[in-house]
């Protein structure tokens, strides 16, 4: 028992090592930013928390966002390589740190956001549900009413017509009867003897026996019909006020599920008033300004036109610089220039 024993706290220990190794590397990872390297050619390294291609063929290039919150536009012919690695979070730079976390907040207060809609709609959802399952009772209950009203007319009207049929009936037996209590049969004579013709009897007789029956199915039919009728208005009554019942569900299931629109509306523009305080906070908090150094201006988005040193004139939509003077231009074809600064005379 004892090698058994001290197994099994082996194993326990190993596994306890396992999982306090993975949450350290969790954390680790947690606490590593992404980092994809750009090696140009002349040496210069840019160093991008993400990026995207655009252009093709000569015009190939990177859209960088770097660490330090800059955009930059790399042309591929110039770039000599890219590689990806993992950087403690700690080793970089204050500015890009400052940068990375201000993007995880806001990337943990996206996820937030998208979790508390989720949780929002998916309530409003079983209320709506819930609504459609009272209107489905209710529908349902005014359809077994339709019915029950009309199995009801049906009866009704047997009823009503059955006391007219009963005395025509009556009336047809009691002609039949008097003609043939006073009609004698025709005796037909020839040669050598006679006969006696019962036809007319016959007929008669049949006439009273059709009008009997027909009287009996008659008050058997009107004496059913009275049992429904009975039975159907009765069943009328418990199904108004069912249907009384459902109509409050379903009124109370509407008013849930407006209510709960409203509170969604509500938390969800309650959520943006608290983002727009934070924004407006991190814009007046002094610690958020940024101050451009001159040699690095502040990116131009309006139309500038470059004169060069050698007299070419570039009229530029959009105009990037680095801290080393060089610009990344974005004319009005949509072509993308590297220009030294140097080389520009003025802009106008």
């Amino acid at each position: 028992m004892r090698p058994l024993c001290a197994l099994v706290l082996l194993l326990a220990l190993s596994l306890s090592q396992s999982l306090c190794a993975e949450e350290k590397d969790n954390a680790e990872i947690e606490d590593a930013v992404n980092v994809t390297t750009f090696s140009l050619k002349d040496g210069t390294k840019i160093q991008g928390a993400s990026w995207s291609s655009l252009g093709d063929k000569d015009l190939k290039s990177y859209l960088i966002n770097t660490l330090e919150g800059r955009r930059m536009i790399v042309l591929e012919k110039e770039l000599q390589g890219k590689a990806d690695e993992l950087v403690a979070l700690d080793k970089l730079p204050e500015k890009s740190r400052a940068e990375v976390l201000k993007t995880r907040a806001a990337a943990a207060a996206a996820r937030a956001e998208a979790e508390a809609s989720e949780k929002d709609e998916q309530m409003v959802t079983v209320q709506r549900r819930r609504e459609n399952e009272k209107r489905k009772g209710m529908n349902l209950a005014l359809d077994e009413i339709a019915l029950a009203r009309t199995v009801i007319s049906n009866a009704d009207q047997i009823v009503r017509n059955a006391p007219i049929e009963i005395a025509r009936l009556d009336a047809h037996y009691d002609a039949a009867k008097t003609e043939l209590g006073g009609s004698k049969d025709y005796v037909s004579g020839y040669l050598g003897g006679g006969y006696r013709d019962t036809r007319r009897s016959d007929y008669l007789r049949d006439q009273m026996v059709t009008a009997a029956e027909e009287k009996a199915r008659l008050e058997r039919g009107r004496k059913e019909a009275q049992d429904v009728l009975a039975r159907t208005s009765e069943t009328l009554k418990q199904l108004d006020t069912r249907a009384t019942e459902l109509r409050k569900e379903l009124d109370a299931a509407e008013a849930e599920t407006k209510l709960a629109l409203k509170q969604a509306r509500e938390a969800a523009r309650e959520r943006m008033q608290e983002r727009l305080k934070e924004q407006q906070q991190e814009v007046k908090d002094p610690a958020n300004l940024e101050i451009r150094p001159a040699s690095a201006p502040a990116p131009r988005d309006a139309a500038t036109t470059l004169v060069l040193k050698d007299g070419t004139r570039v009229k530029a939509t959009t105009i990037l610089e680095d801290p080393d003077g060089r610009m990344t231009i974005k004319d009005e074809q949509g072509k993308i220039l590297y220009v030294d600064g140097k080389d520009v005379q003025k802009r106008e």
